[in-house]
């Protein structure tokens, strides 16, 4: 009890001095503007990357624009459980710039498709290299086949199910209506 007094304490002393100093210097920065502006200066950089990331990535090929498109769409019914690999999903590798694999677009789940784009036509790396002539319409195979065995999965919990079915939903509207 005495500990958290003090700390209290101490903590309103800071703040009186803060005020002090900020009577005698308006230019000056409290404890709290400063720790703010650290964070605002770590966000902004944040999303400086992002986006610099974003244009590389939208570089590539036109299809890899339409694909981050969507995934930024349908990302926020992205299921809340697991670490990403035991339902399927859509995501561009971005793990790293200079591995032959940035910017390969996955499917998610271990071992399912992953499309290279080596600068004239899709390649699925994980069918001994499967020259893919339409990739909206072999993504679609894939999702809506998923689909259907989610829906008669019994070893999950019946929510964990309806996130992976609504987000397949989701994924599955946005591909059929992108023109890639």
């Amino acid at each position: 009890m005495m500990i958290i007094k003090r700390f209290s304490w101490f903590d309103k002393l800071k703040d009186l001095a803060d005020k002090a100093n900020k009577k005698i210097d308006p230019s000056y920065k409290t404890e709290k503007e400063r720790e703010q502006e650290y964070y605002n200066h770590l966000r902004i950089e944040r999303e400086r990357k992002q986006e610099d990331l974003n244009k590389k990535i939208s570089s590539i090929s036109r299809q890899h624009k339409i694909i981050l498109d969507i995934y930024n769409r349908v990302s926020k019914f992205i299921p809340t459980w697991g670490d990403g690999d035991e339902y399927p999903s859509l995501f561009i590798n971005t793990y790293d710039e200079n591995r032959d694999d940035f910017g390969n677009i996955c499917l998610g789940c271990q071992n399912e498709p992953e499309y290279h784009w080596n600068g004239k036509f899709w390649i699925d790396i994980t069918d001994r290299n499967r020259k893919v002539y339409n990739l909206k319409q072999d993504i679609l195979k894939f999702l809506k086949s998923e689909r259907k065995r989610y829906e008669k999965i019994d070893y999950l919990d019946e929510e964990d199910i309806k996130e992976v079915l609504i987000y397949l939903d989701k994924l599955i509207t946005e591909i059929s209506k992108s023109s890639f």
